[in-house]
């Protein structure tokens, strides 16, 4: 359901049923239901990675599908990490359609001592999206290393999140 302008009126026109329902009920609809989706992901093993380049976290099952009408979209990512190597850096990002949202270094970077589990998270506003169908993917790299982004049973859950504001 989209944002309908309402026009103007003038005293004595009428606001008969259609014009309440197409202009006022379905506003208040939009306000009160924006598009959104939260994935809460809970795998049989952790993701690892070892790639210098960007690449996909999960391209099936860290992928966001967002139907927008042209407003913000905040995404929010939580999760715990770590890294093989002391002081090795895991870079985190989103890409919007295929598309980077952030800089060279993304828009996380963290660093640890070897094996030392850390809280990963971030918010990012995404401003621009035209009203249309929008895939969010959670992107990484490291400069060397192993990350690794913990998600298996028992241990601890990654999310990703967006909603249109």
């Amino acid at each position: 359901m989209a944002w309908t302008n309402i026009p103007d009126k003038n005293t004595g026109d009428q606001m008969d049923e259609t014009w309440y329902d197409t202009h006022f009920k379905a506003n208040m609809e939009y306000l009160l239901n924006p598009s959104h989706q939260c994935i809460l992901r809970v795998n049989s093993s952790n993701y690892t990675t070892t790639s210098t380049s960007w690449v996909d976290v999960d391209a099936t099952n860290l992928a966001i599908t967002l139907t927008t009408y042209g407003g913000p979209v905040l995404v929010v990512f939580s999760g715990y990490g770590s890294h093989s190597v002391s002081n090795g850096s895991i870079y985190l990002d989103i890409a919007v359609d295929g598309s980077r949202v952030s800089g060279v270094a993304g828009i996380m970077i963290t660093a640890a001592a070897t094996g030392e589990l850390q809280n990963l998270s971030f918010a990012v506003l995404v401003t621009g999206l035209s009203a249309a169908s929008h895939t969010i993917k959670l992107q990484w790299k490291v400069a060397t290393g192993t990350a690794t982004l913990f998600s298996a049973t028992g241990a601890y859950a990654t999310q990703l999140s967006a909603i249109e504001l």
